[in-house]
């Protein structure tokens, strides 16, 4: 394989990858949000002792720190979705242009037909 070809579509993947990052960064976040919510519904709708209500709050906070440790993470990949996101398309312009080179290339190697130039017979 072209190295050109070969780079290019790694650029292009990790860019890909980004946004992929980004969307599970989201999902991520959702579904702690849902467990917070069943947490506190658990809370609204039972009764508990102290000792429960103490493991209950542990909970809570474990959860809130997950949370925040994944919004941190969330708002560093924002940035740097919103940095490459202008060279996505650039990138994968130049993907295409490397594969069409790329071939164009290798067409015209084998199909070319040599003349010699100085040599009327070579053997």
């Amino acid at each position: 394989m072209c190295k050109a070809k070969a780079i290019s579509q790694k650029l292009v993947a990790l860019i890909e990858e980004v946004d992929t990052e980004y969307e599970n960064m989201i999902k991520a976040q959702s579904t702690v949000d849902l467990v917070l919510q069943d947490i506190l519904h658990y809370i609204e709708a039972n009764n508990f002792s102290a000792s429960d209500g103490y493991k209950l709050a542990k909970q809570i906070k474990d959860k809130r720190q997950e949370r925040r440790e994944i919004k941190i993470e969330m708002d560093t990949i924002k940035l740097l979705k919103e940095k490459v996101s202008k060279y996505k398309g650039v990138m994968a312009d130049a993907n295409m242009s490397v594969v069409k080179l790329e071939q164009k290339e290798r067409y015209k190697q084998t199909n070319a037909v040599y003349h010699n130039r100085v040599l009327d017979k070579v053997i």
